[in-house]
């Protein structure tokens, strides 16, 4: 787990950064929002980005297309251990249960 104070706010720079800038700017759950997530899912997985499930208090985001950008140390464990040494965009594509979020992590160009 890392704090929030260890995040940069998302430069939204690259093609994926794109999408989720998109889905961010609809504020309900619409069919264009639904067709962008489904664009972001499959760019993003094109792109490197894993998928996994977890709690939003480890993640620090919950809202679906709410992103940053985090510098992965480099004993980094657990989903992050591939990207050690790399920044990646953090982005919650899904909502589950409770607090439980659907998050998908990959390497950023953040310039």
């Amino acid at each position: 787990m890392f704090l929030v104070e260890h995040t940069k706010a998302d430069t939204y720079c690259d093609e994926v950064g794109r999408l989720v800038q998109a889905i961010k700017k609809i504020p309900t759950v619409t069919a264009e929002k639904r067709a962008l997530l489904s664009e972001l899912q499959s760019i993003a997985t094109e792109h490197g980005y894993i998928t996994f499930s977890a709690g939003n208090h480890r993640w620090h985001v919950g809202k679906i297309g709410e992103s940053y950008l985090y510098e992965v140390p480099q004993n980094k464990s657990g989903y992050l251990a591939r990207f050690r040494g790399k920044v990646v965009r953090v982005v919650c594509v899904g909502s589950g249960t409770r607090w439980i979020r659907t998050y998908m992590v990959g390497e950023c160009d953040s310039k």
